[in-house]
């Protein structure tokens, strides 16, 4: 596993409201790889995260400077799928 990843994962569910999601399935489950995340797409070794696709799961917050300087430590993330969440943008 690599814990940076799962912690900006981790910060990432907190952030957009993870325990109102309607669907939430093992995120923050330790007994999981976090490849196995409801939402997460990992590349073909599952070592780094390339999408998180979240569309209409009723996400809920800001995608602020915070967030956004959080997420850039996803260094191989070639999509955000975040249509259809109650996102607003700074």
């Amino acid at each position: 596993l690599c814990p940076p990843e799962i912690k900006i994962l981790e910060e990432f569910y907190h952030s957009f409201k993870g325990p109102e999601w309607i669907n939430n399935s093992y995120w923050l489950d330790e007994s999981e790889s976090y490849c196995s995340w409801y939402g997460v797409v990992c590349d073909e070794s599952d070592v780094s995260t390339i999408k998180l696709e979240l569309g209409n799961n009723d996400l809920s917050g800001e995608l602020g400077t915070k967030i956004t300087e959080i997420m850039s430590g996803l260094t191989q993330l070639e999509g955000l799928y975040l249509n259809g969440n109650d996102i607003e943008g700074t």
